[in-house]
C-alpha cells in the first residue's frame, strides 16, 4: 500500500505545515478571529446532519440557513464580519513577503511562489478581494492592484455586493461571460507574474494543479475529503519549495483530530492509513521551527569540530559572526579552511585513482569517510538555509538572522570555489542574498573569493622560492580550482578531458596524503604546460584544422605518449571539410558519423597500425567522432 510518507519520500508531494493564527497574532482586541472548539463541534454536527437530509452544506454558508442550523449561521456571521476580514487582509499583506519568500532585484520585488485565500462564502470573497487590494496598494503602489483576483461562480439573483463586483469584473476584462473570465484568471495565475493571490470559496479547492502555490490562508471550515483535497493544493513540488504552508484563521486544523475524527472518516477500518495521515500529512509551524533550531545546533557543532587530512578545517560560526560584525576578519585563514572543505566536494568522475598495493585500505576508507562527512555537512547547510526562508512567518525567526547570514556566507564561499567560472551566479542569487546579508563587506568578500588567476610563471617561482606550507597550500588549491574551471569550459575536448582526469587523480592522491604539496605543485605545472602547448596548436585555426589538430594532439599525448608525433589524417580531414562545407548542414546524421569514424580509423591504421592494437584504434576512432567531432561540427554550424 502506498502511503503519504512514501509520496513525500519519492518526491511526488511535499510535507505540509500549518500555523494556527490567534487574535493576538492579528493584533486586535475585542474582535473574534478564531472559532471555539464548541463552535467547530456544533458546525460539524449540523454539517453532517444537513448532508444526510440531502441539503448542500456548502450552500448553507452562502445563503442564510434555516434557523435550525444555529452553529452554521453563527459561524457564517463571524467569518463574514467586514471588520474581521479587513484585519485579516492587513495581516496577510504584512506577512506576504516572508510567506512567499520574496527578494529584491533591479527590476523590483520577485515572488517565487503564490498564495490562495479560502473565504467562507462568495460575499466574503468580494470583501477579501477589496481589503487585500487596499492594503497591497498602500504598501506596494498602484501596480499591486493586479496582485489579487477572485475565482468563483456568479448567478442572476446574487446579492448586490456580489452583483456589483460582477459588473466591475466584466468591465475590467472586457468579457461578458464570467466563466471565461474565471478561465483567464486561472491561466494568468499559472503562466504570468500576476495575480499572486487567488481568493476562492469553493472553486479550485479540488483538481487545480498549481505547483508554484505555496501558501493557503484558510478561513473556511472544511471537512472530510474536501479538507484533504483543499490543503493538497499547496503540496505540489516546485523549485526551491520545501513544504506547503496552511495558515489557519479559524482553528480548524488545531482541533481537527479531536472534533471530527478526520482520520476515521478517511479510513474507517484502516488504522495504518489513519496513522500515516496523522504523522505525515501535516506539521505545525512551531514543530518546523524546532526542526530548524535542532539542525542549526547540529550543523554549528559539526563545523566547529571539523578536521580533514589531519588538519584543523573548523569554522566557529559564533566567532566568525562577531568578526564580520566588527570587520575584524582574517580572510586568509578563512580561505584556507574553505579551500580544504571544497576539495572534498569535487566529483571524481569514476576514475580509478589509486590501487590498494600503493596505499593502505585504511587511508582509502578514511578519505571516503571524510568525503561523506563534508558532503553531508554541505547538504545540511543548504537544507538549513532553505528551512530559514521557508519559516519566514515564525516570530522567533528574527533571532537567527545574523546566524544565517554567517552560515550563508560560509556555504556560498565553499560553493563559489567549486563553481568559479564554471557556473555564474545570477543577479537573482545576489539580490536574494543581499536581503539576508545586510553587511556589504560580507557580500564584497564573497564576490572576490576564488577569483585568483595564476599562470605557469607563478608556479615556477613557487618551486624555487622558500614559502610557508600554509601559503603554498593556498596557492596550490587556488590553482587546482582555476585549472579545473578552465578545463570544464570545453567538456568534449578529448585532451582537456584527459588532463582533467589527471587533475582529479592529483586531488585525491593529495587528500590521501600519497603526495605532498610540492609534488602536487610540480604535477600541476606539467598539466598546465601540456594544456598551454595544446592551446597554441589549435589557436586561430579553421574549424576543420582545429578539430584535426585536437585529434592529433590527443593521439600524440594520450594514446602514443609522444608529443612530437606527426600525423597526417588526410582522409579524415577531407571528409570533415566536405561535411562542414555542406550548405544545408544542421545536425550530424548517423551516416555522417559512420563515414567520419571509418575515415579516421583508416588513417590511424595506416599511420599507427604497427604501434597500437587495431581493436583499440577502432574504439578510439568511434569515441572521438561520437563524443567530440560531432559536437564541434554542430557548434561550428551554429556560429556560421
Amino acid at each position: 500500500m502506498y502511503f503519504i510518507r512514501d509520496s513525500i519520500r519519492d518526491g511526488f508531494t511535499l510535507p505540509l505545515t500549518y500555523q494556527a493564527v490567534t487574535e493576538g497574532d492579528v493584533g486586535v482586541q475585542g474582535l473574534r478571529i478564531r472559532l471555539t472548539e464548541d463552535e467547530i463541534r456544533g458546525f460539524i454536527r449540523e454539517y453532517l446532519d444537513a448532508r444526510s437530509q440531502g441539503v448542500d452544506p456548502v450552500g448553507l454558508l452562502d445563503n442564510l440557513a434555516a434557523k435550525t442550523y444555529r452553529y452554521i449561521n453563527r459561524i457564517r456571521t463571524i467569518l463574514m464580519n467586514p471588520r474581521r476580514v479587513d484585519k485579516i487582509a492587513e495581516y496577510v499583506v504584512n506577512r506576504l513577503e516572508v510567506d512567499l519568500e520574496a527578494y529584491k532585484t533591479a527590476e523590483g520585488l520577485v515572488f517565487p511562489f503564490k498564495a490562495l485565500v479560502v473565504a467562507v462564502n462568495r460575499i466574503a470573497c468580494v470583501r477579501y478581494k477589496r481589503a487585500l487590494e487596499k492594503y497591497l496598494v498602500a504598501k506596494y503602489g498602484e501596480e499591486a492592484k493586479n496582485w489579487v483576483e477572485i475565482v468563483m461562480t456568479y448567478g442572476h439573483n446574487d446579492p448586490k455586493e456580489i452583483d456589483d463586483y460582477r459588473v466591475e469584473l466584466i468591465r475590467r476584462f472586457g468579457i461578458s461571460d464570467t466563466r471565461e473570465i474565471n478561465k483567464e484568471i486561472q491561466r494568468r495565475f499559472l503562466e504570468e507574474e500576476n495575480p499572486k493571490i487567488l481568493v476562492v470559496t469553493d472553486m479550485l479547492l479540488t483538481g487545480f494543479d498549481a505547483p508554484m502555490l505555496k501558501v493557503m490562508y484558510l478561513d473556511k471550515p472544511l471537512f472530510e475529503h474536501r479538507l484533504l483535497q483543499a490543503i493538497a493544493r499547496v503540496n505540489r513540488p516546485f523549485k526551491d519549495k520545501n513544504f506547503g504552508l496552511i495558515v489557519d484563521f479559524i482553528g480548524l486544523l488545531e482541533h481537527v483530530s479531536k472534533t471530527m475524527a478526520l482520520y476515521n472518516l478517511l479510513a474507517e477500518e484502516a488504522e495504518d492509513i489513519r496513522e500515516d495521515i496523522k504523522a505525515n500529512l501535516m506539521t505545525d509551524l512551531n514543530s518546523k521551527f524546532s526542526e530548524f533550531e535542532s539542525l542549526f545546533r547540529d550543523v554549528k557543532e559539526r563545523l566547529r569540530s571539523l578536521r580533514l587530512r589531519g588538519e584543523d578545517a573548523s569554522i566557529d560560526l559564533d566567532m566568525l559572526k562577531q568578526q564580520l560584525a566588527k570587520e575584524d576578519f582574517d580572510e586568509e585563514d578563512f580561505r584556507r579552511r574553505i579551500q580544504i572543505i571544497a576539495t572534498y566536494l569535487v566529483p571524481s568522475h569514476g576514475t580509478k585513482l589509486i590501487t590498494s598495493d600503493v596505499i593502505s585500505k585504511d587511508i582509502i576508507d578514511r578519505l571516503k569517510r571524510e568525503t561523506l562527512t563534508v558532503r553531508r555537512l554541505i547538504n545540511d547547510m543548504r537544507r538549513l538555509t532553505r528551512l530559514f526562508w521557508s519559516i519566514g512567518a515564525h516570530p522567533k525567526r528574527v533571532l537567527y538572522v545574523e546566524d544565517i547570514q554567517t552560515l550563508t556566507f560560509v556555504y556560498e564561499s565553499i560553493l563559489k570555489y567549486i563553481r568559479r567560472g564554471q557556473i555564474t551566479l545570477g543577479e537573482d542569487f545576489w539580490n536574494k542574498l543581499n536581503m539576508l546579508i545586510y553587511n556589504r563587506t560580507i557580500v564584497d568578500i564573497l564576490k572576490q573569493i576564488a577569483e585568483t588567476r595564476l599562470d605557469v610563471e607563478v608556479l615556477d617561482r613557487l618551486l624555487v622560492q622558500e614559502t610557508s606550507k600554509r601559503n603554498m597550500q593556498k596557492l596550490v588549491i587556488d590553482y587546482y580550482f582555476y585549472l579545473r574551471t578552465v578545463l570544464l569550459r570545453r567538456p568534449t575536448d578529448p585532451l582537456y578531458k584527459r588532463i582533467l582526469e589527471h587533475l582529479e587523480e592529483l586531488r585525491v592522491r593529495w587528500l590521501m596524503r600519497a603526495i605532498d604539496l610540492r609534488t602536487f605543485l610540480m604535477e600541476l605545472r606539467e598539466l598546465t604546460k601540456q594544456k598551454e602547448e595544446y592551446d597554441k596548436r589549435i589557436q586561430n585555426k579553421t574549424p576543420t584544422d582545429r578539430i584535426v589538430e585536437s585529434i592529433r594532439a590527443y593521439i600524440a599525448y594520450e594514446v602514443v605518449g609522444d608529443k612530437d608525433l606527426k600525423l597526417e589524417l588526410r582522409e579524415f580531414k577531407e571528409k570533415l571539410f566536405k561535411l562542414l562545407e555542406r550548405k544545408k548542414l544542421r545536425i550530424v546524421k548517423p551516416s555522417d558519423k559512420s563515414e567520419l569514424s571509418a575515415a579516421l580509423l583508416t588513417d590511424l591504421l595506416l599511420e599507427l597500425g604497427e604501434r597500437i592494437n587495431p581493436k583499440s584504434l577502432k574504439d578510439i576512432a568511434y569515441e572521438l567522432v561520437e563524443e567530440f567531432v560531432s559536437e564541434e561540427i554542430e557548434k561550428s554550424v551554429i556560429t556560421k
